[in-house]
């Protein structure tokens, strides 16, 4: 099979192309929004308007008051190692110390950004040039997911860049690959999933040694700063509340979507938790333990490349948690951009298909009133529909991609012969196959 390497760019106008154009003014008015909506109130003492980083911050400052009351809230839901990236920032006024993990985030999308084109040319999906590079990060930082990861002070973009990590160094380092995981899992636990992709690796013991050591050197290096206690104490809070969520408007993960079906308008406006109930948990179990399986088993088949499976199960996890927030969906953003590059050698209606689904995740959760004028003004099908976007897009995506897997799309499943003439030289499409 013959690697294409036309650059993505001389194939005139391509759906990055025009994603790009769309993303380009929003750069401007996306900053211009959130230094009026969050920045200036939260330095004007108004310290409300730093949403998630206020529950990192008090869970933080209960751990350096008593480490034994961590968990003792229901707001802080992360891994005791996790405390490493917040004891510094709460260290800080509260203004700043949201304001500097913005800043990290930007730095990390942008890394993630990078890691991510090297993984496609990797795959042979053909040479990113710079235009298209520069579209990709403009799509990037007017996302939803990031504009919401800012805005509400969160971290998943880490979570991201450690996933992402993880599958670039995989097949040529695969013990700093286990780093990367293991210093994902600490942050949020969500990179594991991509563990089982290592099954099929060559080096897949020096990968599974690497964290096991990363699961129990880190809690004893630690203990000196971080009661070993307190991990017993994760795991019984985790176990307590694995069915709960908080399933309003924010929350596009497949149970809460599924929830709200069944309750009234008010469940969109509604920002307390609840537990999920049995028929939405059963049908999320299903979707993603089918959704993932079919990922692993094109992957093991050698129907799909290592970046596809991976991209692919990042996608799924937001789409199948009981906390979908909006943010959460940055995990996604790496299958957004697989399609819009896949795009560009497709017929009219992929191509038209392929930015609609990236233009929706330029959409964020509009304010409350609304969301409420919404409920009350538009059939409520459509509230449905609207606030399960990104998981209705993600979903798509995902099938599309096993689609691709079983047609044999070149950048989607592994090479099999590849013309040394086609693929130039840095593009990396040889590093996967040793």
């Amino acid at each position: 099979m013959t690697v294409r390497a036309t650059p993505i760019s001389q194939r005139r106008v391509t759906p990055l192309v025009v994603v790009g154009l769309v993303a380009v003014p929003l750069l401007l008015a996306v900053p211009v929004y959130l230094y009026r909506a969050t920045f200036s109130r939260i330095f004007g003492g108004e310290v409300g308007y730093a949403n998630d980083f206020l529950f990192f911050a008090e869970g933080t400052q209960r751990f350096l008051a008593d480490p034994a009351t961590l968990y003792a809230g229901s707001n802080f839901l992360y891994p005791p190692p996790s405390l490493l990236l917040f004891i510094p920032l709460v260290q800080l006024p509260v203004a700043w110390g949201y304001t500097v993990l913005a800043l990290l985030n930007a730095v990390a999308l942008a890394v993630s950004v990078g890691l991510f084109i090297h993984l496609y040319e990797r795959s042979s999906g053909g040479p990113v040039d710079g235009w298209s590079r520069g579209a990709l990060l403009a799509a990037a930082f007017v996302s939803a997911p990031f504009f919401q990861t800012v805005k509400m002070g969160q971290v998943n973009v880490l979570v991201l860049l450690a996933g992402l990590a993880f599958l670039v160094l995989l097949p040529r380092r695969p013990m700093t690959a286990a780093g990367a995981l293991i210093a994902g899992f600490w942050l949020k636990l969500y990179p594991l999933a991509l563990a089982v992709l290592v099954f099929k690796d060559a080096r897949r013991g020096r990968v599974a040694l690497g964290f096991l050591l990363g699961l129990i050197v880190v809690p004893i290096l630690l203990s000196p700063l971080i009661p070993v206690g307190l991990y017993a104490d994760y795991a019984g809070f985790l176990a307590s509340n694995s069915d709960h969520s908080n399933i309003a408007a924010m929350n596009q993960g497949l149970p809460a979507v599924l929830s709200r079906l069944r309750l009234p308008s008010e469940a969109f406006t509604t920002y307390t938790g609840r537990s999920i109930d049995l028929l939405p948990r059963v049908l999320t179990i299903g979707v993603g333990l089918g959704i993932g399986l079919a990922l692993v088993g094109a992957y093991v088949r050698g129907r799909m490349s290592l970046a596809a499976a991976g991209v692919g199960l990042l996608a799924l996890l937001p789409a199948v948690s009981v906390l979908g927030w909006e943010h959460t969906y940055i995990l996604a953003l790496p299958l957004v951009w697989w399609m819009l590059l896949e795009a560009a050698s497709a017929g009219r209606l992929v191509q038209a298909a392929a930015v609609f689904g990236a233009l929706v995740f330029f959409v964020p959760k509009p304010p409350e009133p609304v969301v409420a004028a919404l409920l009350a003004g538009a059939p409520r099908p459509l509230s449905d529909l609207l606030h399960a976007r990104f998981l209705i897009v993600a979903l798509g995506f995902l099938g599309t991609l096993l689609f691709l897997a079983w047609r044999r799309v070149p950048g989607i499943q592994p090479e099999t012969t590849i013309s040394s003439e086609s693929v130039p030289y840095g593009t990396g499409v040889v590093d996967e196959q040793k």
